[in-house]
């Protein structure tokens, strides 16, 4: 399937994912002339130094009983590989996650369920009317330097409740000057035998969307750790956060450093 373009336009084909869902197939031509260079008029002057430098990966909520039919739909079209399957806990219930990655490990798709109408995928589902991209991860080797320029150029990184500081503090054996940098920047810090994970949060733009931060190891970040318990609004609140609410589970940006993968 191939969309309307209109003159300057690059003709995009585009395969149906089992939702109904345009997949939409972009390459470089052989010449390396890329999408951007076709539909998008840039800028002359130089860009700036990136503050990350790939998708690290990009997740989907889908409704229950869903996950092996676009489980099969990437394997069967992409020859895409299933990772294990984990359970993720959210505030109001369970999400259950499954990563697809592509052969060479340059492309992860977590789909994500839950039977739980209150977690973060159900309300997705139930706002949006179906399936689609729960969140975009990105990947940056310098986090913190990454949100002191995000921060710089007005971005509002979601504060973290001291508490949370204490506790992994205590779980992690972190040291008093890693836990105030950890702090400073609003980091939250997981870590497994492949390494640390850190991730950050802004706070709701245009009423809908937010940014997830992140830098560590693949083992975590394949399957989007959820924000901790501490730092959600309580769920009957006020319009504002309750919209933040709501906005976690439509096509967040997350940025994560990915110095290591795992598939």
């Amino acid at each position: 399937m191939a969309r309307t373009h209109r003159a300057g336009e690059r003709s995009i084909p585009a395969v149906r994912a089992p939702d109904g869902t345009l997949v939409y197939l972009v390459a470089p031509e052989a010449d390396g002339r890329t999408i951007c260079d076709d539909d998008f008029v840039l800028f002359p002057e130089t860009a700036p130094p990136p503050l990350v430098g790939s998708v690290d990966h990009v997740a989907q909520a889908l409704p229950t009983g869903r996950m092996d039919n676009f489980a099969l739909f990437y394997h069967a079209v992409f020859g895409f590989s299933p990772d294990r399957l984990w359970e993720i806990p959210d505030p109001y219930g369970l999400v259950r996650s499954r990563t697809m990655v592509s052969a060479e490990a340059t492309v992860r798709l977590p789909l994500n369920v839950s039977e739980g109408r209150e977690t973060a995928t159900g309300r997705f589902l139930t706002t949006y009317a179906g399936a689609g991209v729960h969140h975009i991860a990105l990947a940056t080797d310098d986090i913190e330097h990454a949100l002191q320029q995000a921060t710089a150029r007005g971005a509002r990184i979601l504060a973290i409740p001291a508490n949370y500081y204490d506790d992994i503090g205590a779980k992690w054996g972190l040291s008093d000057a890693r836990i105030d940098s950890l702090r400073r920047h609003n980091l939250l810090y997981d870590q497994d035998d492949n390494g640390e994970f850190l991730h950050a949060y802004t706070d709701t733009f245009d009423g809908r969307f937010f940014s997830n931060s992140c830098n560590g190891s693949a083992a975590t970040s394949n399957t989007a750790p959820p924000m901790p318990a501490c730092a959600w609004p309580p769920r009957r609140c006020n319009a504002r956060r309750d919209n933040h609410l709501a906005s976690t589970c439509r096509c967040p940006t997350r940025v994560s450093t990915n110095r290591e993968k795992r598939v």
